[in-house]
């Protein structure tokens, strides 16, 4: 069920659909998600649609499509759209780092010059 409440303090708003319900400021009332499509663009409301409502939104109609195309700028299919409100926020793979085992180097023994003793001679 997608979530409703006023933007701004007010006094609390009675829907005109089919729900008839009472939204108010700081308080989220469920609506269905249809419902809430008539409300789109509407500065005194704050939508908030959840990923269980995509199932409800994939049966849209062409005008009910066309506003959520508006609202959510996007040119295309209702797939697109929805991949828009809902981006997959899913845990991505993530490769365990290959560690390289550090090859031993053999140290040569270091050979100390000395300073050529001249002989006289």
């Amino acid at each position: 069920m997608t979530q409703i409440e006023l933007s701004e303090k007010g006094f609390p708003i009675t829907l005109s659909t089919k729900s008839h319900s009472k939204v108010s400021f700081g308080e989220k009332t469920e609506i269905d998600a249809k419902e809430a499509l008539v409300y789109l663009g509407d500065n005194r409301f704050k939508i908030t649609f959840v990923p269980s409502d995509k199932k409800v939104l994939r049966t849209c109609n062409k005008h009910q499509t066309a506003w959520l195309k508006k609202e959510f700028n996007v040119k295309g299919d209702i797939d697109k759209v929805l991949k828009k409100m809902f981006p997959d926020s899913g845990i991505k793979k993530v490769m365990k780092p290959v560690l390289k085992e550090k090859k031993t180097v053999e140290e040569k023994p270091k050979v100390s010059k000395e300073p050529k003793k001249e002989t006289m001679g």
